[in-house]
């Protein structure tokens, strides 16, 4: 349970939300501005409400927060969204729904949503794809490297050396694919 909250609050920390540019100044503040439907105002709640800061944390509350930043299209709620399913924090563990929501926010320009894409295609791990699939990791690695990853970089650099050139050329073909329905 312990290492389950560490790992959320890490991918929450990991979101390219930050505080410094908050809209609120004060928690009343951010409630009312939250409610009458600005979504940085939504996020910034939830980000309050995750991290307990100034509250009692409630993943919970966040996540109806985050629900609603997400619906009008800011991509580091959806993101948050997946994080919440993937982790089961506040919401019932789902791992298709984590993957809808990162791939959401990935479309959006979210790096950590195609950054966290890369690494479950690549390692296969926690049952949100059947088995690896290096195509598809190097596919969001290398969107997350166009948003800005320096750390997809490196990643498209180990698997791109180890592929073979018919799985490089669908890649290229897939991510060209891809960026035109962005």
């Amino acid at each position: 349970m312990k290492l389950k909250i560490h790992y959320f609050i890490l991918l929450f920390g990991l979101t390219s939300y930050a505080f410094s540019s908050s809209v609120c100044s004060n928690l009343d503040e951010c409630k009312k501005l939250a409610e009458s439907g600005d979504s940085n105002s939504q996020m910034e709640l939830g980000m309050i409400y995750a991290t307990g800061n100034g509250v009692e944390k409630d993943f919970t509350k966040a996540n109806v927060w985050f629900f609603e930043a997400a619906l009008q299209g800011n991509k580091d709620g959806m993101f948050n969204i997946g994080v919440s399913y993937q982790t089961g924090s506040g919401m019932e563990k789902n791992h298709r729904k984590a993957v809808e929501w990162y791939e959401k926010a990935s479309k959006r320009g979210h790096e950590k949503a195609s950054l966290v894409l890369g690494n479950l295609f690549f390692k296969g791990e926690d049952n949100l794809r059947e088995e690896k699939n290096e195509t598809m990791a190097y596919l969001y690695y290398r969107l997350a490297a166009e948003q800005g990853s320096k750390e997809a970089l490196e990643l498209i650099e180990l698997i791109h050396s180890n592929m073979p050139e018919t799985e490089k050329l669908k890649s290229d073909h897939l991510f060209s694919l891809f960026i035109q329905e962005w």
